[in-house]
């Protein structure tokens, strides 16, 4: 009788610890739970200096020489010789912390970091060397995130900022010349292709969508299928989509607001809030013979400090999941100089970025 009693003492504690450990956040932060035989993975960066991965681009900083792999934190950027992987440059923002950045490259290893914002903060440009060259916050509001976009195709990006005020349309320098609209929560701007009509898209505070031009002209404006959380351009399953979030869900919208594709996450064992607070991805061609796959990172809440990677085949289903430390940070880059098949850049905690390509 003793006996039972213990061995139901244990399950008693052993179920009371599941659920503590589901609760508090308290299980292993990297963890597989979808297709552990498909993707393998191993450390591609890492360095003592960098803090959170928010942001992962390949750019060639002297055209048309090979591309540099660029790797950003919250606080500054390393670029790296695409393949020794040596790090060429080491960038600090000083007393900016960035979650959206990215490059723009003026000519020959001369560029500036574009801050497009994201956590109510300024936007702007610094130089290559991390100095700000200029810092736009309108006063008597808030700002959400910035877009970039050359929609007049004149070789000058514009810039378009989402204010709880309204769109407001920066020149090159960051002066305003325009403000349209109503409160607004993100902003994107699509180009997609040469015959395409380039269109900034806002999402309001009412739930709407709207597209406008150069000018500002409103050419329409949508209710989407779902309440949207964070956008981005998205050229799966093909061009001129849109990648967002809504709650536990992943969505793909065409321009009229409609449901291309959806990805339910569900309860996620040890993340009380799976909320999706920011999403990015990336179409990923893991084989040479085959289209082109997607991969999404969906970040949670801050308390969480996750992020789960899915990778869709090109039909739409789930073929990896993993559960990350919390990572804005993805890309695809060539398998190497000659491949037509890539592999997949991820940020995975503290400085540290990890390779995922096809099990072999």
């Amino acid at each position: 009788m003793v006996i039972k009693n213990r061995a139901q003492t244990a399950v008693e504690i052993a179920v009371l610890l599941f659920f503590f450990l589901a609760t508090t956040g308290c299980f292993p932060r990297v963890r597989v739970v979808e297709g552990a035989d498909f993707l393998s993975k191993s450390l591609f960066y890492s360095s003592a200096k960098m803090k959170r991965i928010t942001h992962i681009e390949e750019v060639s900083l002297c055209p048309p020489s090979k591309p540099a792999i660029v790797i950003y934190d919250t606080c500054s950027m390393h670029v790296l010789e695409s393949e020794s992987l040596a790090l060429k440059q080491e960038v600090s923002f000083e007393n900016y912390s960035m979650l959206k950045p990215s490059l723009r490259v003026k000519s020959c290893n001369d560029f500036e970091i574009i801050d497009h914002g994201g956590g109510f903060g300024d936007v702007g440009i610094l130089d290559q060397y991390g100095k700000p060259i200029w810092r736009y916050h309108p006063p008597k509001t808030q700002i959400y995130d910035m877009a970039a976009g050359d929609l007049n195709k004149d070789g000058e990006l514009e810039f378009y900022v989402a204010t709880w005020s309204g769109l407001d349309q920066l020149n090159s320098k960051g002066q305003k010349v325009w403000r349209m609209g109503d409160k607004v929560w993100n902003v994107v701007s699509l180009d997609f292709s040469k015959n395409s009509v380039p269109l900034v898209v806002t999402v309001l505070d009412d739930e709407h969508m709207e597209f406008r031009n150069f000018e500002g002209k409103l050419v329409k404006r949508i209710k989407p299928d779902v309440t949207l959380e964070d956008l981005e351009p998205c050229d799966w399953p093909s061009a001129g989509n849109l990648l967002t979030s809504s709650r536990d869900s992943i969505y793909v919208l065409d321009q009229n607001g409609k449901t291309v594709f959806r990805h339910k996450l569900g309860q996620i064992i040890g993340i009380t809030d799976n909320e999706i607070y920011r999403i990015r991805g990336t179409s990923v061609k893991l084989f040479e013979k085959q289209p082109v796959y997607f991969a999404v990172l969906a970040d949670f809440s801050y308390r969480s400090n996750r992020s789960a990677l899915c990778v869709f085949s090109p039909e739409g289903k789930l073929v990896y999941k993993e559960i990350v430390p919390s990572t804005t940070g993805i890309a695809a880059i060539p398998a190497f100089a000659s491949s037509k098949a890539e592999v997949l850049l991820v940020g995975g905690g503290p400085g540290k970025v990890y390779k995922y390509q096809v099990a072999k």
